[in-house]
Formats: structure tokens, sequence, C-alpha cells
């Protein structure tokens, strides 16, 4: 699973097959690791994160360690577009492989960031699928010629039935959207048949094993290629509107000065004795309001988590704003709420759905925070007063629900009278 989730690159477009250069491969598989994760079937680096779609075989601890990683890392930035992927994949046009052939995402030597796609396609030429995309360099046609010389007519079959079977499987796949790692979950048991055993060595090499075709190459490193220019984040994100004004910006046309008309400079107000004073230029300072600054505060263990209670769960988040925790701290007790409310199945329901998200919204950008700094004054007081917001909600319902017991009550004695 790339970090850089391929779906959204390809502004929506299906893709059957990903072909991965050699020079490609190496990128990825050399990446800097962003955990400690010592086990060899887990990679999680800074360029693809891979797991096991089975997680059965693993610690509890484990699980917990890529749940965290996962969420934080993919399906919450990412929510969006594993929504939308879901969607199209339950489309029943989607995926129609033996109605539009294959479409492969190719770093190839020969087409290297293209989509090749089946000859199947030419007679559509007022396809949208066909019009091109920022980012890449074509849409071309010949992923037939292409698969017919790398795989075996049997390979080519296997692949095709394969397809078919995944869009089937999550066409049909129950998922919770607040909690997206029931993605992963629900596959499991749904492609449990076709789940195989780990592959990956147990030696360490001087890269992540991300293919069982690469085995054989774990002391093999093939540099970058000059002739193909990676962009960085920022040339992909950049629109090409933006950089025609940025060049037209970097020489402006300055019009002439006009000249004084004579009877203005006869009564010029500035008069010959006064002298021009040059006011000293001050270097602009850089600072920070008060309210936004973060300081320094004692790490101290969280306090026992919440009873599986909605009420409970929000005041207990509140305790560990109000009494100063550091921000790591926080966001793992955001943490703590967030599968406490999943415990008592409110994730299940539309109630409090939108507490679940910004839980997790809140979980995903403090445990981030560098260890000992506490909450600026005024992100301490706006969290405060959401969470007093959520007390009050409940408090409101707590009422209703007195109020309308109490009627029925009133109600069934009136008639028993």
């Amino acid at each position: 699973m790339s970090r850089r989730f391929k779906f959204s690159a390809l502004k929506n477009r299906e893709a059957f097959l990903v072909i991965l250069s050699d020079f490609v491969y190496e990128h990825m598989a050399t990446s800097k690791n962003i955990t400690l994760e010592k086990d060899r079937d887990v990679i999680m680096t800074e360029k693809v994160i891979k797991v096991p779609i089975d997680l059965s075989n693993k610690r509890d601890s484990q699980k917990t360690f890529i749940k965290g990683i996962l969420m934080r890392n993919v399906f919450i930035p990412n929510k969006d577009k594993f929504l939308k992927m879901m969607e199209i994949i339950r489309k029943k046009d989607s995926y129609k492989v033996t109605k539009t052939g294959h479409m492969l995402l190719s770093t190839h030597w020969d087409f290297y960031n293209q989509i090749v796609v089946s000859d199947k396609m030419k007679g559509s030429s007022d396809n949208p699928y066909l019009k091109s995309v920022a980012g890449l360099n074509g849409i071309v046609f010949g992923v037939d010629q292409l698969l017919e010389e790398t795989l075996s007519p049997l390979n080519f079959t296997t692949i095709a039935e394969n397809i078919v079977h995944l869009k089937n499987a999550y066409s049909n796949l129950e998922f919770d959207p607040i909690y997206l790692f029931s993605l992963l979950e629900n596959a499991s048991k749904a492609l449990q048949s076709d789940t195989q055993e780990s592959y990956a060595t147990t030696e360490e090499g001087p890269k992540e094993s991300i293919f069982a075709s690469a085995e054989d190459r774990m002391y093999t490193i093939t540099n970058w290629p000059e002739q193909f220019k990676r962009k960085t984040k920022k040339e992909i994100k950049e629109k090409p509107e933006t950089k025609e004004i940025k060049e037209t910006q970097e020489t402006p046309v300055i019009p002439k000065m006009v000249e004084q008309p004579a009877s203005l400079q006869q009564n010029n107000i500035q008069d010959s004795s006064t002298e021009s004073i040059k006011m000293p230029e001050y270097e602009q300072e850089k600072f920070e309001l008060k309210s936004l600054q973060s300081e320094t505060v004692k790490s101290k263990k969280l306090p026992p988590p919440p009873e599986v209670n909605v009420k409970q769960i929000f005041e207990y988040l509140k305790k560990v704003i109000e009494e100063d925790y550091d921000m790591r701290s926080i966001g793992q007790a955001f943490e703590i709420g967030r599968e406490s409310m999943r415990q008592i199945g409110v994730s299940s329901r539309i109630a409090h759905q939108k507490e679940i998200w910004e839980m997790s919204k809140y979980a995903n950008i403090y445990v981030k925070k560098e260890l000992g700094l506490g909450l600026p004054p005024k992100e301490k007081d706006d969290l405060l007063q959401k969470l007093n917001n959520w007390l009050f909600e409940i408090e409101e319902e707590e009422r209703k629900e007195k109020e309308l017991l109490e009627r029925t009550h009133l109600e069934k004695e009136a008639k028993k009278n």
C-alpha cells in the first residue's frame, strides 16, 4: 500500500495492475523506516506500508501497534479517498476487465509514469478515462502486448479471475466509515481462504522485502536513472496556472514615472531647508501570541480508562485536558476514548459519529507532538469548550429522556384514576 495513495494520483480512475521497474522498487524498499518494528512481515516505511491482510497469527500488542500506525498514517489522512474507492468498487460497471481489458499504472522503462490500456478501448475515443491526467505522462494503448510478453497465458487468466473475485468481495464488504481499519478486518474474513503464509525472510538485509519475486535481489541495489526525473511533493501539488503566474510576477512591468507638472513644482510643500530624516530599519520580529505558545509540562501517567459510558468518556477527556497533561498523552487519551466508544457499539450508530471522528482527528494530531509539551492556552480553551458542548448535548438527552419517562408515568397514573 503506497503512502502516496495511487487512487488519488489517478483522479479516481480504475487501475487493475501496477508494474514497478527495478529502480522504483529499490526506491520504495530502501526508504526510511517510520517505526522500530522488527517483524519482517510488517513493513512501515516513508514510501510504502505493507501488512498481511490476515493478522490472526499476530500477538495482541502487535495488532494494536499495526492498527495505530495504519489509522494515523493511512486511514485517517486518506479517509475521503478510501470512501471514494469503495464507492467506485460497488458500482456495477466498474472493474469490468472482460469488457475494457486491463488498465495498468506503469513505471516500465518504455511506459514510464503512464497508464497503459487495452486495445478494447480504442473504439471509445469519447471515454473520459482516456483524457489526460495531471502528473502522468499520458494514457497509451498496448497493455495486451506488454502483458503477453511478461506473463504466461495461465497467469494472464489467473489475474483476470482474481480481479473479478476481489471486485465481488469488496463490493459486498461491510465496514465502518468512522473506523476504516474495519476494512482490513472484514476483508480478512471475506478473503480468508485466499490468504497465504508470510514469505518475508527472517534475515535482515539492506532493504525491505516487499514482493516474493524480489527475494533473490535482497543484496542488489539499482540506482534511479537520470532520464527519469523524480518530482518533489511541491512540484506535484503545484498547478501549471500557479507556475505561470509566478513567472509573470518575477519580471513585473514597471511603469515610467510621470513627470510632475511645473505648476506643482513651484508650489512644492517640502521646504529646501528641511532635512530629510532617514528612519532606521528594524528587522521584523518573529513572535507568537502567548496564548498560542506551548510550555513544557511534567510527563505523568494517564488516569485509569473511563467506564464504558459516553458521558464518562467525555468527562475523562475533559479531566486530562484540565490537569495539563502533555499533548502526546492527550492524544493517547483521545485514542482510549475512541476505542471505548467503539466497545459500546457507538460507531455503528448515527449518534456520536461526529464526536468519534473528531476524537480520531485529535488523536492523530497530538500523538505526533514532541514529548513534554503542553497544550497552548487557546487550544486548551477551545478543546474544553468542545467537550463542554458534547457533555451539554448528553445532559440534554438525559433531561429529555427523564421528562419523557415522567410524562409516561403520569399518563399511566391518570388512566388508572
